[in-house]
């Protein structure tokens, strides 16, 4: 249970929180659109950010079931 927590911890402070902090950033390029970059980080804010919510549960149940 501390392992997937650490992990999941891990996965926030370590890629989530800067990637956030690229996306914070970006400003919109001279014709006022978004610039490429977006679609890249914004891609990869979408997978760890997930990946680190799917931890949650595995967290509960391997607590419960190691007790």
């Amino acid at each position: 249970m501390q392992g997937l927590g650490l992990l999941g911890a891990i996965v926030a402070i370590g890629i989530v929180t800067p990637t956030a902090a690229r996306l914070g950033r970006l400003e919109l390029d001279p014709r006022g659109e978004l610039p490429e970059s977006f679609a890249g980080l914004r891609r990869r804010q979408v997978i760890f950010a997930t990946s680190g919510w799917r931890f949650r549960p595995a967290r509960l149940i391997s607590g419960t079931l190691f007790r």
